[in-house]
């Protein structure tokens, strides 16, 4: 393409310089000598460089020709200045990472959409004392919300907890959540693989069973859809793994395990 453009130009100069010494030929056959009959067909013609200047800005990328200008003159500079090359190299490589990593969270935090059912429809609600505006609140009083409410189409209890792993690759700390039998229902999510909690689970002297998070199942069974039904021992005791979230799931900051509430009591 390119060097079709080059022919182009060239063939429309030689066509401008044939009919500059056509009309000298003719203005010297009317009686003018040599020069008189030249300088008067360039007069007619007019400036033959901006003539052919024209012609080449009607047919070329001045943009592209201006970006390989500025391409070239920038890499000479930069050969030139090798010291200020790579600080330039670490400054931009630095620019770059920062803004990723920002991106990165605003886009987790504010513009990807949360992991649940309708989450313009969840609400977290406290107790408060006399000390305290957000207090948490007691499972027997969630009990007695959940019973007497009408303002809510459902209610899902949930607490925070660090709890002891011990099996392969531990022993270590997990971040547990205990939850409501509804917790997962009521966010909208499904396991993966198994099943979320039953009402017979969340209750006291309930099976111990364990749903794992995505990251947990990953690293404690390496992602083997056999999980299910294993056991782990947290907290010094046998819970079975019923199900694995979603990878996508996190609840105020996620949690490695989930337990029902009632039989962690």
């Amino acid at each position: 393409m390119f060097w079709r453009r080059r022919r182009s130009q060239s063939d429309f100069s030689e066509e401008l310089r044939a009919h500059l010494a056509l009309e000298t030929d003719q203005l010297r056959e009317e009686g003018l000598s040599e020069e008189e009959a030249s300088a008067m067909a360039r007069r007619n013609l007019g400036n033959i460089t901006k003539v052919e200047e024209r012609y080449y800005e009607s047919h070329r990328w001045l943009w592209l020709d201006t970006l390989w200008q500025d391409l070239r003159y920038g890499v000479r500079q930069l050969r030139h200045n090798p010291g200020f090359t790579a600080v330039a190299v670490v400054t931009l490589a630095l620019g770059i990472g920062a803004n990723t990593a920002i991106f990165s969270v605003v886009y987790g935090v504010l513009l990807s959409p949360l992991p649940y059912h309708e989450p313009n429809r969840l609400v977290v609600i406290y107790e408060s004392t006399n000390a305290f505006n957000q207090s948490s609140v007691s499972y027997l009083n969630f009990l007695d919300w959940q019973r007497d409410s009408h303002s809510f189409q459902q209610m899902a209890a949930q607490n925070w907890e660090d709890i002891g792993y011990t099996g392969p690759g531990g022993p270590e700390y997990l971040e547990a959540q205990d939850v409501s039998a509804n917790f997962f229902s009521l966010l909208g999510v499904r396991p993966i693989l198994g099943r979320a909690f039953v009402p017979q689970e969340d209750q006291a002297g309930g099976a111990h069973s364990v749903v794992l998070s995505f990251h947990a199942w990953r690293n404690l069974f390496n992602g083997r859809p056999s999980a299910l039904g294993k056991s782990v021992m947290l907290t010094g005791e046998s819970f079975t793994v019923v199900g694995v979230l979603p990878a996508r799931f996190r609840f105020r900051g996620g949690a490695d395990v989930y337990l029902p509430m009632a039989s962690a009591m």
